[in-house]
């Protein structure tokens, strides 16, 4: 018994802050490469000028790759690996218990080994991309490498803000830092590319090439503390489940180890550590079938019964957050890039000349920032806001986004407010009577996109912190990070395709 609270004492704890930079670095690490790949356009244009549109087929393998991907991840974000069942297998008992193995061995129920996954398979294929010459890098292959990029990418992001929400739920600011690092991702990603840019010649092929390779090559070595710090985080959630389930069982059990101490005492205390030991504490979430052997039939309920009853009563619950998730994104992707872009150079006397793009997606990309950084304090006002409950009574008690006071004044209504940017987008290049834009003032249209960018983050980051709070138990949140995920991932898809009809009807007019 000594033994067990001497050790229970001595495991410390990581920091708020070190969790939280932890947490915002990993953020980061989900969309680092993604950012890295799109940085180096210029390069890839400039090294195929015949090629039509290089960037906008990156994304659409991207994105779709994300897509397959995250509905794959969907059984297993509610599952764990002692309950694998081959219900749905044929062949013989050996081939259904290899499958088995096989999933219990890769481990893909808990999130933070999908993280972990994800950071490695991205680890290596940026490896696979440095050594690879530059008579390889065709179209094709870039398209390939997108595709390996959205697995990736979805692999670590499934589980991130599962592990956020899940493992630390007594800290939601930790989901906040993990979407406050997507929105880094892409900042600090361009400021190294104009760096890298700068460092060669930039009018020729060879300068071009050489600064998109020191670009991945960074990409390569940030890969590689992405593991670090994963493996960090899931040292933690280990031991800290591990002393909270020996506190527990302590607590619960002093009782039968007290009137046992004398017997205990001969053997070293092994009556007591023996309650102790729970191999459930390795796993995060319920189990939902049990198959022991290859003798016995798994229960009853089927699996993907029980896996759409828990998707269903998860999305009763937070169907606004996911609904503004997606509105949200699709919005930003029917404006941004492609008709931020196409926004003329104003003939004002204080103009930005040539730079007026990139001034512009730089500004986006820092109000995207400064949205999330508004909710990633808990003692800030707004967060507290967003998380405020209304005062339930035992005879009526609200649940899900019902119980929030302010969410929609904060988060729902300025989901649907932001369609206003279509006709303020338009006026900044529709000609007027003089044919110069309606919107021709630069600073007017810093601040249109200043209040884009804002809203968009603040937005991701608000439905990304307050929902998983919305639900209870473990295999519910696990399900709420994978529906808001396959929520955004359908608004950047239709937002894309969408973007593309608005530019033309903008064009035409």
């Amino acid at each position: 018994m000594e033994q067990t609270s001497t050790s229970k004492s001595s495991y410390i704890k990581l920091p708020d802050l070190f969790l939280r930079i932890l947490f915002t670095v990993l953020g980061m690490g989900t969309l680092f490469a993604y950012n890295a790949f799109i940085s180096c356009i210029d390069y890839y244009n400039a090294l195929h000028p015949h090629a039509k549109n290089i960037s906008g087929q990156m994304v659409t393998y991207q994105l779709s790759s994300m897509f397959v991907t995250t509905l794959f991840l969907l059984p297993f974000s509610t599952m764990k690996n002692s309950s694998v069942s081959t219900e749905g297998y044929r062949g013989s008992m050996r081939r259904r218990a290899a499958i088995g193995h096989v999933l219990q061995c890769l481990d893909i129920y808990s999130p933070a080994k999908r993280v972990l996954y994800g950071f490695v398979f991205t680890f290596l294929f940026l490896f696979v991309y440095v050594l690879l010459p530059q008579y390889y890098i065709t179209s094709t292959s870039l398209n390939i490498f997108s595709i390996f990029v959205g697995i990736a990418d979805a692999t670590s992001q499934s589980g991130l803000y599962i592990l956020a929400s899940s493992c630390y739920s007594e800290k939601p600011i930790l989901t906040a830092s993990a979407t406050l690092g997507g929105a880094l991702s892409g900042l600090i990603v361009s400021l190294l590319r104009l760096a890298t840019r700068a460092s060669y010649d930039a009018n020729s092929l060879d300068g071009l090439g050489k600064g998109a390779d020191l670009m991945m090559r960074l990409a390569f070595g940030f890969s590689f503390f992405l593991i670090v710090a994963i493996l960090i985080i899931m040292r933690d959630v280990q031991r800290s489940k591990q002393y909270m389930h020996v506190g527990d069982v302590i607590s619960s059990g002093g009782e039968e180890c007290a009137d046992t101490k004398s017997r205990s005492q001969s053997d070293g205390g092994a009556l007591c550590l023996e309650m102790v030991h729970d191999p459930s504490i390795e796993s995060n979430a319920p189990s939902l079938m049990v198959a022991n052997d290859g003798e016995n039939e798994t229960r009853e309920i089927s699996t993907m019964t029980t896996l759409c009853i828990v998707y269903w009563n998860t999305w009763c619950l937070i169907w606004k957050p996911a609904v503004s998730a997606f509105l949200n994104f699709f919005i930003t992707l029917s404006l941004f890039p492609g008709v931020l872009v196409d926004i003329p150079i104003s003939k004002a006397k204080f103009s930005f000349g040539n730079w007026l793009p990139i001034v512009l997606i730089t500004l986006f990309n820092l109000s995207d920032c400064l949205g999330r950084y508004i909710l990633s304090f808990e003692s800030n006002r707004p967060f507290q806001w967003l998380m405020s409950r209304h005062l339930s009574s035992s005879s009526h008690m609200k649940q899900g986004h019902l119980s929030l006071r302010y969410y929609r004044y904060l988060v729902w209504f300025p989901t649907w407010a932001r369609g206003i940017f279509f006709p303020l987008f338009a006026m900044c290049i529709l000609p007027s009577g003089e044919q110069t834009p309606i919107f021709d003032s630069d600073v007017l249209r810093c601040l249109i996109v200043f209040l884009f960018g804002l809203s968009n983050g603040f937005i991701q980051c608000a439905n990304f912190t307050v929902a998983p709070t919305l639900v209870e138990s473990e295999e519910m949140k696990n399900a709420v990070s994978l529906l808001l995920l396959l929520a955004i991932y359908c608004g950047l898809s239709f937002g894309a395709f969408f973007g593309l009809l608005v530019e033309k009807i903008i064009r035409s007019l």
